[in-house]
This record gives C-alpha cells, structure tokens and sequence, in this order.
C-alpha cells in the first residue's frame, strides 16, 4: 500500500503516487489554518482497493499539561483476554436495524484503513504519529445501519469493563477498531487481539480487548467515568477528572 507524508504545506486536490491517484477530497491547507484535524471533511487518503490512510494532526501536537513519549506505557485495571480465533465473536446491538455478530475472520474482511494519529493518555503523556490498522467508526456504523436515536456509544471488553462516547466522537475520521499498530499485530498488552481508539480524546475512553458496540439513546457511563473521570475527556481542554 502506497502512504504519503502531509506535512503544514499547500497541496493539490489530487495527485500520483505509484501508478495511483489520490484524492484528498479537502481544499488545499494552508499554514494560516488552525489544524488538519478541525478541517472536514479529513485528509482521507483514497487508495486502490477497500483500504484508506488517514493522516490525523494538529499544528499544536502536544496538549496542555503532556509531555512527550517515545515509549508505549501499559496502563489497564484488567488483565489481557484469551484470544481463541474461532471463538471470538463481535458484536453490535442496541439502537441499529442490523445487529452484527461476526467472527474473526469476517471482522478482518470488513473495509479497513490505515490511521496515522497521536495517541494522549489522561495521566500526562503523550505518543506521536501512531499507525493504527483497522476497521473505522462510522464503517460499523455503516453496516449495522445505526437509528437516529443513536446517540451514544457504550464500547464492551471481554471482560465486561465499559466505556461511554457519544456518537459524534465515535464518527469521526480519527476513530479506529485496531487489530495492527506499527505495521504489526496489535500485542495483547495493547489490547490486542483488537481495540478500540478514538483519537481526539484522552485513550482512557477507548476499550482494549474490545467485543462488542452498544449503541444508546441515553448516555451510559463507563468504569473510568463514574470513578471521576472526565466524561468528554477533551485533552486540549485538559478535561481529566469531573469535579476540580
């Protein structure tokens, strides 16, 4: 698969790149702008084939009150899932017209994409330029045909451990079901064998060792949340904890 770097510079609609042709699908960025990130639609990048790559930056890369990693901290309350490939089921219930249950292999043949994003976590750390591989958002959406009174997402872990994001958030261009990081497997410790990552907000809103989406009309939340924990959790606003 071809990949191209978007860097705080002009460029074209729609360019060559390997024999393909690439269309950004957003005006040409100037440096005046804010942030890719704000600009919609984002900088989808459209490849031969059922695969996208999708560049996710701000200017500003770094949030108030982070600083900068170059490793991959482990942080989680439960311990990595028994991953058995022919028992893994992934389900999609609640306020759709088609629930999903589908097995590993037909999760893996959904349409998947490439996410390159910057990764903060609500303890003060921050990993840029993350490859993530995966299946987006609002293609699950797609496909369990999501009502309108839809209007959050509850993720499940195998373990039944929650989290709560409203259906905005989960639809953006920057949310991914990863099953690779880095070009590789996702590795249990990560959350593999998949997770869920919604780029724009702290990643204690996004489930590893994910199995399931519930989706709701009102907001149910999660084991971090109803412990103090933000419930927007808006890095750029520092929106850690619920009370101050």
């Amino acid at each position: 698969m071809s990949s191209v770097a978007v860097g705080d510079y002009p460029f074209p609609a729609e360019v060559r790149l390997d024999g393909h042709t690439i269309d950004f699908g957003i005006p040409p960025f100037s440096p005046s702008d804010t942030t890719l990130l704000d600009k919609e639609p984002f900088n989808r990048l459209k490849l031969a084939g059922n695969q996208q790559h999708v560049v996710v930056m701000k200017r500003e890369r770094i949030p108030p009150g982070q600083h900068k990693t170059d490793g991959f901290p482990v942080l989680n309350v439960e311990r990595p899932m028994k991953f058995d490939r022919q028992k893994w089921r992934f389900r999609v219930t609640g306020e759709v017209d088609s629930p999903l249950e589908l097995t590993w292999d037909q999760f893996l043949a959904m349409p998947s994409c490439k996410l390159v994003a910057d990764f903060h976590c609500v303890t003060g750390w921050s990993r840029l330029d993350n490859e993530w591989e995966g299946v987006l958002g609002r293609t699950i959406c797609e496909a369990a045909k999501i009502r309108p009174t839809a209007r959050h997402v509850v993720m499940i872990a195998d373990s039944g451990y929650t989290s709560n994001t409203p259906i905005d958030a989960f639809l953006r261009d920057d949310t991914i079901l990863a099953y690779r990081w880095g070009g590789k497997e996702l590795e249990p410790k990560h959350g593999g064998p998949l997770r869920s990552v919604i780029s724009s907000i702290y990643a204690y809103k996004s489930v590893k060792w994910l199995v399931g989406l519930k989706f709701v009309e009102s907001d149910e939340p999660g084991y971090w949340e109803v412990r103090g924990y933000h419930n927007e959790a808006d890095p750029w606003r520092e929106e850690r904890y619920s009370f101050r």
